[in-house]
């Protein structure tokens, strides 16, 4: 599954895409240049639920991991995800 990344420097999204429309998003907000909080998710294509969550989830903490910030999940899916995979709970903020 290919995810792709927005940033605008206040604002980002990480989606996945089918036929040209995105199929799934998760965004976030800038929280100074240390942490992002990730405050929505959208699921379009409701088929497979939990394997874009997944997926989007993992892109976010990769990013996370590679720029060294700290998340903050106030979307509840995405907290759900991270809470439950050992390796990310590093990066809750």
């Amino acid at each position: 599954m290919l995810i792709l990344h927005e940033d605008n420097g206040y604002r980002g999204c990480f989606f996945t895409e089918v036929k040209r429309k995105r199929v799934a998003e998760l965004h976030y907000v800038w929280s100074g240049s240390e942490r992002i909080i990730i405050d929505h998710l959208v699921i379009r294509d409701h088929s497979a639920l939990k394997d874009y969550a997944k997926h989007l989830v993992q892109e976010a903490v990769n990013f996370a991991e590679e720029n060294h910030l700290g998340i903050v999940a106030l979307c509840p899916v995405t907290f759900r995800i991270m809470r439950s995979v050992p390796a990310y709970q590093a990066y809750l903020a």
